[in-house]
């Protein structure tokens, strides 16, 4: 079931899971996920977390958006910022609190940082719909690829991305706060846990996050690390891709002018941003003939 929320102060209506698990790729409409690591080297090496972010592909990609027409949900929407808190539990669009469930991510969040090397914590987020709207499955990766990785994400790295769904499989789905909260997490850790295997919930381990997200999306920089910032693409399963929330002209602070994604530990918060939309010329020129109209109008009205 999904609930729609509205943040009055911004109009803003969005929408969140509400099923205390986290959805698959077979819904058509996965939900949002984020994947956090340490195994970089060092004291920490096998330390993985997986959060339901509380939202779902459509939020950000809308119900029709593919890597042709790119994204067109409500959290995509110019000016638009996203924040969610870890530490506190919470999630905010555009400075108002989101009522989307029970968010439990605490005490997973405090675990993934405890068994984690300071600088060395990686990330990515994304989302899956391998049942497609018409014949086009559909994901968001994030990267900033270069010409030639964006050719290499091609309809069949697209396509494999499918792989992933075994993610939220038996051996995760019923670990952490993931089947009791509405927006869960699970954070495994070797040191507290014991052996990395699928069956305790390692998320990295190889035969699912590994080889069919981590290796399929050929983006560049798909997973980086802690405090760096991310673009969101949507690519579908035709070999087409479209980069979230492109601006018309250059928004200083802003990952190649784009919405852009910056996962912060020491603060517990992962932030999602999308520029304000920038008015045309003409949009400037029109406002000047209304001021001066109105102007001439009050010059009459004093004579």
């Amino acid at each position: 079931m999904k609930l729609q929320h509205i943040a009055a102060a911004v109009a803003l209506a969005v929408t969140g899971t509400a099923n205390a698990a986290i959805d698959n790729f077979t819904t058509g409409n996965g939900s949002l996920f984020l994947v956090a690591y340490d195994n970089a080297g060092g004291s920490f090496t096998q330390t993985a977390s997986l959060f339901d972010l509380g939202f779902n592909l459509n939020d950000i990609a809308g119900v029709t958006g593919n890597g042709t027409t790119g994204a067109l949900g409500t959290l995509a929407q110019a000016g638009t910022n996203v924040v969610w808190n870890f530490n506190t539990n919470t999630v905010t669009v555009n400075g108002t609190v989101q009522s989307i469930g029970t968010n439990a991510w605490s005490a997973n969040f405090a675990k993934l940082v405890a068994n984690s090397d300071a600088g060395q914590i990686k990330w990515t987020v994304g989302a899956g719909d391998s049942a497609g709207v018409g014949a086009e499955t559909r994901y968001l990766i994030t990267g900033q690829p270069t010409a030639a990785q964006l050719t290499s994400q091609n309809a069949s790295n697209t396509g494999n991305l499918s792989g992933t769904n075994t993610l939220f499989g038996a051996t995760i789905i019923n670990k952490g706060t993931l089947s009791t909260a509405d927006n869960g997490g699970w954070t495994f850790a070797a040191a507290v846990d014991g052996a990395n295997t699928a069956t305790n919930g390692y998320v990295i381990d190889s035969t699912i996050f590994g080889t069919n997200w981590k290796t399929r999306n050929v983006l560049g920089s798909s997973i980086v690390l802690d405090g760096a910032s991310q673009n969101l693409w949507l690519a579908d399963g035709l070999g087409n891709e479209k980069r979230v929330g492109d601006a018309l002209v250059a928004t200083p602070g802003f990952l190649n002018n784009s919405t852009t994604l910056v996962f912060n530990s020491a603060a517990g918060t992962l932030t999602m941003s999308t520029a304000a939309a920038i008015p045309e010329p003409s949009t400037y020129a029109m406002a000047l003939v209304g001021l001066a109209l109105a102007g001439v109008v009050a010059r009459r009205r004093r004579a």
